[in-house]
């Protein structure tokens, strides 16, 4: 227990970069020999990405990443539990003819849990609260108490910094929560104070409610307000929304399902993705705004669907909106094949866009082997510059896994945009544990 223990220790007080050639192997080979299997929840893997493009030489590039999730429940048999998710990058990547290596370490769960009793507990570490998941990542204690029906809960820590996610103790933040839990109703409100250095940086309220009426329907609510606001260096109290999130669910028959959300929480900011460049500007489109979903399932395995969406723009030319129809079957007759057909439109103040998507997959050897195959077609025309960009992307998957819980995956994906071809060649091994 105390090697787990210092190596946790460790990472939360170095410097993160120089732990990258370390860390990986050695977490993982104590992990493999102090505890038995069932105490022990995780995933260990290793990805590369090989890109390469034609007209484009600078996208060209090699990826190596290592993950590495685990839940290391009661060490021990004792009161303290180990919670982490780790990734580390390797990349070369080609820039005017030279070859540039680049390396880091992130770390985005690593925190120590320790049952004070059945109705308290201590955690201390890099962790995002369940109960106050909008908060995003905290790096420091977190206290939680409960009471029947009550709780409430202490933070005292600090933000990750804002550029490559490592500790920044300049960031302190500092708050409480109350909830309520009743069946399937759950309330939760917290107060928040974020800093950056010596001045205060925000001051907010949050509140999240969750419940299910009726069987057949349920709604979740999730608000952000502004508490504070300096202007010219005046400080001030305010109460100012900010961020708002509400989605309703009605299920009027078995076969029918009808969503309505609403949503005006700020844009999401990756510190890593893999998306393309059409897939980024489909989210952005379509994120905010009033939603709306049906789908329907008039038969066994086959389903209909529509999701639409609006967005009132008073700052922009003209409002966005989105929609979608979507059919698909999940076990064809005699071919046991899952397929869906996909057609998508968005508009926007600064694009027009067309989304054709197709895609179809096969178990095979009682489902430890899958193959599956993507195909898609994007036309998108910019208002401002006016141009088009027609885009062809193709994917396919191979994903075996064995009863002793290895899997391997190996993907292509190809992008075609005219005379520019961007390929991608994705491998990854890993172990469950």
């Amino acid at each position: 227990m105390s090697i787990i223990v210092m190596l946790a220790m460790i990472v939360i007080q170095m410097e993160i970069k120089s732990l990258v050639k370390s860390l990986f192997p050695i977490i993982v080979l104590v992990m493999a020999t102090v505890y038995p299997q069932n105490n022990i929840d995780g995933r260990f893997s290793i990805s590369s990405f090989a890109n390469y493009s034609e007209g484009f030489s600078n996208r060209n590039s090699l990826r190596l990443k290592p993950r590495l999730s685990f839940d290391a429940h009661h060490i021990a048999n004792s009161k303290l539990s180990l919670t982490g998710y780790i990734n580390a990058d390797y990349r070369q990547y080609q820039n005017d003819d030279q070859y540039t290596n680049s390396k880091y370490l992130r770390v985005y769960n690593l925190a120590f849990l320790y049952d004070i009793n059945k109705s308290t507990s201590l955690t201390v570490g890099r962790k995002i609260n369940p109960k106050i998941s909008n908060l995003g990542v905290i790096d420091g204690i977190q206290i939680d108490k409960s009471w029947n029906k009550i709780s409430s809960g202490l933070v005292l820590g600090s933000r990750p910094d804002f550029n490559d996610f490592r500790l920044n103790l300049n960031l302190f933040e500092t708050g409480v929560y109350f909830g309520f839990r009743k069946n399937s109703h759950q309330s939760i409100i917290a107060i928040m104070q974020q800093m950056n250095r010596k001045s205060i940086d925000r001051r907010s309220l949050y509140f999240t409610h969750f419940n299910r009426i009726l069987d057949n329907f349920r709604y979740y609510f999730n608000t952000d307000i502004d508490l504070y606001k300096k202007i010219d260096g005046v400080s001030k109290s305010t109460f100012r929304l900010t961020g708002l999130y509400l989605s309703i669910t009605y299920k009027p028959f078995k076969t029918l399902s009808l969503t309505t959300s609403y949503n005006s929480r700020k844009n999401i900011i990756y510190y890593a993705t893999f998306k393309t460049y059409a897939e980024q500007l489909y989210d952005d489109a379509t994120r905010k705004g009033l939603k709306m979903r049906i789908n329907w399932k008039p038969m066994r395995y086959i389903y209909f669907g529509a999701n639409t969406g609006y967005r009132l723009k008073t700052d922009d030319d003209r409002s966005s909106y989105n929609y979608s129809l979507y059919m698909g079957h999940s076990n064809i007759p005699k071919l046991h094949m899952l397929t869906r057909l996909t057609l998508s439109k968005i508009t926007s103040n600064y694009l027009d866009g067309n989304i054709f998507d197709i895609y179809i997959s096969k178990s095979l050897l009682k489902n430890y082997l899958t193959l599956s195959s993507n195909f898609k077609y994007i036309d998108y025309y910019y208002l401002n510059t006016d141009t088009s960009m027609i885009q062809r992307q193709i994917s396919s998957d191979i994903s075996w896994q064995t009863k002793n819980k290895l899997y391997f995956t190996l993907s292509y994906i190809g992008n075609f945009e005219g005379s520019f071809n961007y390929n991608q060649i994705y491998i990854i091994v890993g172990q469950r544990f």
